[in-house]
């Protein structure tokens, strides 16, 4: 039953298929830059209705829609937006855009959608849908609402699903009970897999990660995660979703800074992808933190200036192409889409790393150096201590936000690189660019006076104005070194060679700029602290660590360089 219309006049993003990106490429074509569009179109006028209505589910229960109608006298599709943060945030913003006279968000791609949002099962104006959870999942949501969207007489019988993080996830479990009207889906910055290293990265609990369920109610998925430290096989079977049943196109949408590898993701997705649609999905990356997705706004402590026109261009052909049916080259779009921080530029490759990527080493050396000239001679260790009453702070990074915790690119100097515990080891000025496609690696030589610590290591691109500014971080547990299923505690004393993979990147060091590696026992409250003890319920203590960077230990960052 649909009750309560409204009528406004909303400004909408006219992206006609004529601005839309040239597809700049065929199947099989090599890494190469894409065209970033100077500017999008001027806003059209566009007048929606817009209708409450209750949508019956097969279970019973009712769930609370908000159903914006483009002014046409012809059957359109729809976007399908299924949210647990509250429908109406949807209909403010858009409001809002009115008032100030500027285009909407990009999932109100003018008249040419008809747009759905819906409130969860137990959310907001859908609490009372009863029961709370639904015992088929919430998948069987997702295709009652898509089936019923695709039975109104509005619509052409074509729906397709967009959404960030948590409304990413339902879109995995929708996909998955296959309703026969849903043709795409278009995840931001959300993962269809469970697995222990999404939560724990080098045996580390995300810290910040889990805190911030807990602030935003999903806590006992928080406290379940945090009862699991080990890869003990309970995050096994458990994922929203399974490649290989999916059959319609998915574009993944991640961000360099986001909590999820969206490369990961996408790799996954693609390896084990049904036939019938592998060639058909894609995934953009852009220069964003998780709730900066597709938005033209400051990240962190830098702005991306046009990183959202190429997204909403991207997201309008991509609709276009499978709900429309218009030719518009979507079909044959390069599998990979990423910005290059640095460069500030859109590039394109087949396949994530982009081929022909070579490792390049530097190493570290006794005087704080980077180079790419091996150590010739014998020096001492340097020393850091991991003080788990005094750890070494995040700032920056991959996480949700919160009050007093900036994410994503941020200056290391004055909270990190002056901590008294942490060792800075800096290249020489490049006097060249140098591009960095991939996962960084770190090699280190460490032994500890406790039988267990954490290396902690962060990335950083430092400008000429002395700006050291994170590109990405990680970190390991030695006892979790060996296996991530058991803990195999460290002797004392004893040099251990400690490997640190990083979350994938595409930045480019340019000229005259400096790469700089930070190694600490710890980034608090991004990651856990470490008690350095064999029971991890007994006092912490302080450990005194040890790094080695001579002839005999050749401890190096390693660069994913790809080949231009």
């Amino acid at each position: 039953m649909i009750a309560n219309k409204q009528v406004f006049l909303f400004i909408g993003i006219a992206v006609l298929l004529a601005t839309a990106l040239p597809c700049c490429t065929t199947p099989g074509a090599a890494l190469h830059s894409l065209p970033t569009p100077a500017s999008l179109p001027a806003p059209e006028a566009v007048e929606f209705e817009v209708w409450s209505a209750e949508i019956p589910m097969g279970d019973g229960a009712k769930l609370a829609a908000d159903i914006y109608l483009p002014g046409r006298d012809e059957e359109v599709p729809a976007i399908l937006i299924m949210t647990p943060y509250n429908k109406k945030w949807y209909k403010v913003s858009l409001v809002q855009a009115m008032q100030d006279n500027q285009p909407v968000n990009a999932f109100f791609p003018t008249s040419d959608y008809a747009v759905v949002t819906v409130d969860w099962r137990g959310k907001f104006d859908s609490a009372d849908a009863r029961p709370a959870v639904r015992a088929d999942g919430p998948g069987m949501d997702g295709y009652d609402v898509v089936e019923w969207i695709a039975e109104q007489p509005w619509c052409n019988g074509k729906v397709a699903m967009w959404g960030q993080s948590a409304l990413g996830v339902v879109q995995y479990h929708t996909v998955m009970k296959k309703p026969p009207h849903l043709v795409a889906i278009m995840p931001w910055v959300a993962d269809y897999a469970n697995n222990y290293n999404k939560y724990y990265r080098g045996g580390v609990l995300r810290r910040e990660w889990m805190d911030a369920y807990d602030r935003i109610g999903w806590g006992a998925l928080g406290k379940v995660i945090r009862a699991h430290p080990f890869d003990d096989g309970f995050y096994d079977d458990k994922d929203y979703a399974y490649p290989e049943e999916i059959e319609i196109p998915v574009l993944v949408v991640g961000g360099w800074f986001d909590l999820h590898d969206s490369t990961e993701v996408f790799n996954s997705l693609k390896a084990d992808a049904n036939e019938k649609v592998k060639e058909y999905h894609r995934v953009i990356i852009g220069p964003w933190i998780h709730t900066g997705a597709g938005k033209d706004m400051l990240q962190g402590e830098l702005e991306f200036p046009g990183s959202d026109l190429f997204m909403k261009n991207e997201q309008k052909r991509f609709f276009d192409c499978w709900l429309r049916d218009i030719d518009n080259g979507a079909r044959d779009a390069p599998a990979v889409m990423y910005y290059q921080l640095g460069e500030n530029k859109w590039w394109a490759s087949d396949t994530w790393p982009p081929e022909g990527v070579e490792e390049t080493r530097f190493y570290l050396q006794a005087d704080g150096l980077l180079s790419e000239v091996k150590p010739g001679a014998q020096a001492e260790p340097e020393q850091f201590i991991s003080d788990p009453d005094n750890p070494v702070p995040t700032v920056g990074g991959n996480d949700l936000p919160r009050r007093g915790l900036i994410i994503g690119p941020a200056d290391q100097r004055d909270k990190v690189e002056d901590h008294e515990d942490v060792l800075l080891y800096t290249s020489d000025v490049l006097k060249e660019d140098l591009a960095i496609t991939g996962n960084i690696k770190v090699i280190l030589y460490v032994s500890s006076d406790c039988e267990d610590t954490d290396v902690a290591i962060r990335v950083t691109d430092v400008y000429p104005d002395g700006r050291s500014i994170l590109l990405s971080d990680s970190i390991q547990r030695l006892s979790l070194m060996e296996s991530e299923s058991e803990e195999n505690f460290i002797v004392r004393g004893q040099v251990y060679l400690v490997t640190i993979e990083t979350h994938a990147i595409a930045a480019t060091f340019l000229t005259g700029h400096r790469i700089r590696l930070i190694v600490a026992s710890s980034n608090y409250p991004h990651y856990a602290l470490n008690t350095n003890t064999l029971d991890k319920d007994s006092p912490a203590k302080v450990a005194t660590n040890k790094l080695y960077h001579d002839a005999d230990h050749l401890s190096a960052l390693i660069l994913p360089v790809p080949n231009r």
